[in-house]
């Protein structure tokens, strides 16, 4: 028997949503390709890399999550606030993984699996 997978009906499981200046804006989840540029975005940073072109990196991942909120909105935001949403979108998107530390007594894991 053939077995077959309807990708059209595979969606995400939960809605992330930012509210900005009254307006709500939800969260287009990456593709691989938005994964991709992201990445190679955050690649292209070197270790010399000036706080403005971070920033620069950081408004164009926020724009692609979530791309009804204008970039002036963007750019009228504080670090900290900049911050939480890059946080927020790399983690609702699968591309951040909190890193847990080991409790007292514990050691960390050893390898990749």
């Amino acid at each position: 028997m053939t077995k077959f997978l309807d990708l059209d009906a595979v969606t995400a499981k939960a809605e992330f949503t930012v509210k900005l200046n009254g307006t709500e804006h939800k969260l287009k989840i990456a593709s691989v390709e938005t994964f991709i540029q992201n990445q190679k975005e955050i690649e292209k940073l070197s270790l010399a890399a000036t706080a403005a072109e971070e920033l620069e990196v950081v408004i164009g991942i926020i724009k692609r999550a979530f791309p009804t909120m204008p970039e002036r909105e963007i750019r009228g935001l504080n670090l900290i606030q900049l911050e939480a949403i890059k946080d927020f979108a790399l983690s609702a998107n699968g591309e951040k993984v909190e890193k847990v530390e080991p409790t007292e007594g514990e050691t960390p894991a050893e390898g990749n699996g």
